[in-house]
């Protein structure tokens, strides 16, 4: 595969969890369509977390299973912000 230095992929990750979780996706959740974009959204990450996690050598299955998984915190926390932001 190609290498990601591994700061470099953690510092992004860590930023797109909190700026899409928290800003991005309860904005994208509430406009018509939004669902659709975060949905893609979602999909590009759980590719790019897996690229990155499988571009270290301890790669396992697990590894790359939990970082996929991993894409999953900013809709999780998208969908807690635009819920608390709503009422």
């Amino acid at each position: 595969m190609f290498g990601i230095p591994v700061a470099i992929s953690g510092a992004v990750t860590i930023a797109l969890i909190v700026v899409l979780g928290i800003f991005v996706y309860p904005l994208l959740l509430r406009r018509p369509g939004g669902r659709v974009l975060v949905t893609l959204a979602t999909v590009f990450l759980v590719g790019l977390f897996t690229a990155f996690q499988g571009a270290t050598d301890d790669a396992s299955d697990l590894s790359i299973t939990v970082a996929g998984l991993l894409a999953l915190a900013p809709l999780v926390a998208g969908i807690i912000v635009a819920r608390l932001q709503s009422r």
